[in-house]
């Protein structure tokens, strides 16, 4: 065999190995860590310069490209993130920001056996002015406790109110997420869910959100800066709990008049995409 041909098949079968062990860890455990990362950067160079006469040049150059493209992917993400956190994202509707504390209410579909024995409401109001608003998505901040992933949460249960005078009253939309975002944000995620846009009239509403989730662990809704009107449901009937949660409802103002809110039971439409997190 050709002794350069035999050197890119170590390269190359290197690679090759770090990528599916990077990616088999992605899907275990939805993180590629730095300790992979890093000796795996190494080890590149060090071949790459033992094994070609030019590679550490090229090799570098490469390594630089990934780490500006990988940059520009983080800054993107933590602005959207922390834009989220303390709100102002465009077409948002309502937004309640997460209060920087570690704080969670449980809210939880035990796939192992306990059933939804949690779930965490808490109230939005959307502006007067146009006849209707366009809701196109909504965001939240969570966590794990009692427990670390893995598992993490399997699909997400976003379900609609009307208000009853002050407490969640019937239902008016439900979705169930296969497909969201799922990010990073300290020792809590960040959430994403898009769906078929619907009209909802201006007015109070409530929301909820339940993961599906086998404990242990637990998984909870992230505290937000508002004025404590949540509700949680907790091995019983749903009660106030004083607490707000970090929250936001976006989407735009509907143009044409006497749109109606959708009654019954609506569908979100079940969209979105899956987005690992990299580490």
């Amino acid at each position: 065999m050709d002794r350069g041909l035999w050197k890119e098949i170590v390269i190359s079968a290197s690679a090759l190995c770090l990528a599916v062990y990077a990616g088999w860890l992605d899907w275990r455990i939805r993180k590629i860590p730095n300790w992979l990362t890093v000796p795996g950067l190494f080890i590149g160079l060090i071949l790459s310069s033992v094994l070609r006469a030019p590679g550490w040049k090229s090799s570098l150059e490469g390594a630089g490209v990934c780490l500006i493209v990988l940059l520009v992917a983080l800054f993107a993400l933590a602005t959207s993130v922390a834009g989220f956190a303390q709100c102002g994202l465009p077409n948002e509707i309502f937004c309640q920001p997460w209060d920087g504390t570690g704080n969670l209410y449980a809210s939880q579909n035990d796939t192992n056996g306990n059933g939804n024995f949690a779930t965490v409401y808490d109230t939005f109001t959307l502006p007067g002015g146009p006849s209707a608003w366009d809701v196109e998505s909504f965001h939240f901040i969570g966590g794990y406790f009692n427990g670390a992933p893995p598992p993490f949460v399997a699909a997400f249960t976003l379900e609609f109110y009307q208000d009853a005078a002050g407490a969640p009253g019937n239902p008016i939309a439900i979705g169930y997420f296969l497909n969201f975002n799922e990010q990073p944000y300290g020792s809590l995620y960040s959430y994403d869910l898009y769906f078929q846009s619907f009209d909802m009239a201006p007015g109070k509403y409530w929301a909820s959100v339940v993961p599906d989730l086998g404990f242990p662990p637990q998984w909870g809704w992230a505290t937000g800066v508002g004025p404590g009107l949540g509700w949680q449901a907790f091995f019983g009937p749903p009660a106030p709990i004083g607490a707000s949660f970090a929250f936001g409802v976006d989407g735009t103002a509907v143009p044409e008049p006497g749109t109606l809110i959708m009654l019954g039971t609506g569908i979100l439409g079940l969209a979105g995409s899956l987005r690992r997190k990299l580490l």
